[in-house]
């Protein structure tokens, strides 16, 4: 008999090994749910060529031997799973794989599920069979993508009608962009969870090219995720403070810079420079439109400038390099030992380039057009 310390320490292990095998092997983006839900363990996102594409796979991950005790023909294994769960799957906003874990081989094997792919039956239980030379692998990216790909195309909205899930990434955006803007110093509460949106309308000449109060231009784009469910597994968007904590977090950061940067700093940041916009969404929605605005509106932050957001390295990573934000915006204490990679005339050059490349075709950014809410007082 497995005990319930075991069978944990089984499972972690399980999505420790398929993270790395997503990371590593496919190189896609990993991010787990680490909450009790109905079925779903992670959510992995394409990258094609070091871009982000905003399309994503749903993984279940089940890990240890009992999952590799029932051969199937052809090679492989039979899953089981009662008949609910699969119908869920089935009905997934996004394309769902269930991913069996092989912690003595390490390899990670998969299978869509799909209605050609699952056996179904009278009983309370379905199947599916899980082919051995399905890995997680390089192998793996060009019929996941397609999935991703095709799922993308086209979903079912809240009434069954078919439409596109670009235009619903696309409304999860403009409502973002419609939104009140706050400034980054208020204390005013945030319930829930979702994506938000930093906007700067300092002097630095640096950032110019986005003081203007465009919307669609935000400096820096994030989601922030739930961190609980209500007992019956569903997501509550609205109970938790998520999105208080974390642009808590950012003024946090910015208020520190300001008051520690050194008096010869290039690129002083001044707390009073800077607004967000929110949008409390789910979570899936939020990861989505993120990486969609990041595609679209090109943040520096995000792009460019990189290590804003990043939680404080741990001690085997303290002897590394200084991010780029912390290089262009000294100050922050936890990098104040840290070596920078590159000059801060560098990092102007880059800016700058990314400025004027992505600005010079600004009808690429018609999608974006709103009218957005006044300025809000804190």
């Amino acid at each position: 008999m497995v005990r319930r310390t075991d069978s944990a320490r089984i499972a972690s292990a399980g999505v420790t090994q398929t993270r790395h095998a997503v990371e590593t092997g496919m190189g896609w983006l990993f991010r787990e749910q680490p909450l009790e839900d109905y079925g779903i363990d992670a959510h992995i996102e394409v990258v094609d060529d070091d871009t982000v594409r905003g399309k994503l796979v749903a993984l279940q991950i089940k890990a240890g031997r009992s999952y590799f005790s029932t051969p199937a023909d052809k090679g492989g294994w039979w899953f089981r799973a009662k008949a609910d769960h699969f119908e869920y799957w089935l009905d997934f906003a996004i394309p769902v794989a269930i991913a069996l874990v092989d912690l003595d081989s390490r390899l990670c094997h998969w299978q869509l599920v799909t209605e050609s792919t699952v056996e179904k039956s009278d009983g309370t239980y379905w199947k599916l069979r899980v082919p051995k030379v399905h890995v997680l692998d390089s192998s793996a990216v060009q019929p996941l993508t397609d999935a991703a790909d095709n799922a993308s195309r086209r979903t079912r909205g809240p009434l069954g009608a078919l439409v596109d899930k670009r235009d619903l990434i696309e409304s999860v955006a403009r409502e973002l962009f419609a939104a009140p803007e706050i400034p980054l110093g208020s204390r005013k509460l945030v319930n829930g969870t979702g994506l938000y949106c930093l906007y700067y309308s300092g002097a630095d000449e640096l950032y110019c090219p986005i003081a203007n109060g465009d919307p669609a231009l935000p400096l820096y784009v994030g989601a922030a995720a739930s961190n609980r469910r209500f007992g019956d597994g569903q997501v509550s968007p609205t109970s938790p403070s998520a999105l208080s904590r974390r642009l808590q977090l950012l003024a946090d950061i910015i208020r520190e810079v300001e008051h520690r940067a050194p008096s010869e700093c290039e690129h002083r940041l001044f707390l009073h420079d800077f607004t967000w916009r929110r949008l409390v969404v789910d979570d899936i929605w939020a990861n989505a439109a993120e990486q969609f605005i990041v595609q679209q509106s090109s943040p520096i932050w995000n792009r460019v400038v990189r290590g804003f957001g990043s939680h404080s390295p741990g001690s085997h990573r303290k002897a590394g390099r200084k991010s780029r934000w912390d290089t262009l915006h000294p100050g922050r204490e936890r990098a104040d030992s840290l070596e920078s990679a590159e000059t801060v005339s560098e990092l102007e050059s880059l800016v700058q380039a990314h400025f004027k490349n992505m600005l010079k075709a600004p009808e690429s950014r018609s999608w974006s057009s709103v009218s957005p809410a006044e300025p809000s007082n804190p």
